[in-house]
């Protein structure tokens, strides 16, 4: 008999060990997804190249559409100036001065995101990431700076350069033309003649003396 009780009390333990192998092995049901995995992508606190990939994967065919471009600007009025820079003669400054129109809170809780984008080699857009800060997006509520080399000197190529715009808080809902705008430049970076040379390094040079003269 008391073999009996013993065995009994043996297999007890060895399937209640089982079932607690078996919850713990992920027997239990999954949580529903809700969507949280799109909000948490779309919902950053700062530019980062993983948010960026994001946005990019989830807005492909718009974005990097030859034939996509805005008919105003809604979002930022763009405008780019070359550095006469002998050593970078590539070097360009975007500036994006921000519309005041906002959809939705004050300008400074739902700032404007600007990202660059320039034609390369085989004809894909790429990013085109600022010299001082190594990415392609920069966000602000009222002016937005992004100093950038081009690809391409001389009078025979053109730099293809999209600037995208968009409000921070409307990123998981992009429409073109709506809260959403694209802009494109051509822009010809040819190389220095001679007399732009020797006014550049003549600023230079004065430049260099007023800064050791200064107190």
């Amino acid at each position: 008999m008391a073999k009996k009780i013993t065995f009994l009390l043996v297999m007890l333990f060895v399937l209640l060990a089982a079932s607690v192998t078996a919850f713990a092995g992920g027997a239990a049901p999954a949580a529903p997804d809700n969507g949280s995995k799109e909000e948490k992508a779309f919902s950053w606190d700062s530019l980062t190249p993983g948010s960026i990939t994001a946005l990019e994967d989830k807005y492909k065919n718009i974005w990097f559409d030859d034939k996509a471009a805005s008919d105003k600007n809604e979002i930022v009025n763009v405008t780019y100036l070359r550095e006469y820079n002998l050593n970078n003669p590539l070097r360009h400054v975007f500036t994006g001065n921000v519309v005041n129109s906002t959809s939705g809170g004050s300008i400074s809780d739902n700032p404007v995101v600007m990202l660059l984008y320039i034609k390369n080699d085989e004809g894909q857009y790429a990013r085109l990431n600022s010299i001082e800060t190594d990415q392609n997006g920069v966000e602000g509520s009222v002016i937005l700076i992004s100093k950038v080399d081009l690809l391409y000197l001389g009078s025979t190529k053109t730099n293809d350069v999209r600037v995208i715009a968009f409000r921070k808080n409307d990123a998981d809902k992009l429409v073109l033309g709506k809260n959403l705008q694209i802009s494109n430049y051509q822009i010809t970076a040819r190389s220095f003649k001679l007399i732009e040379k020797v006014k550049i390094t003549f600023d230079e040079v004065v430049n260099s003396f007023n800064q050791k003269q200064a107190p």
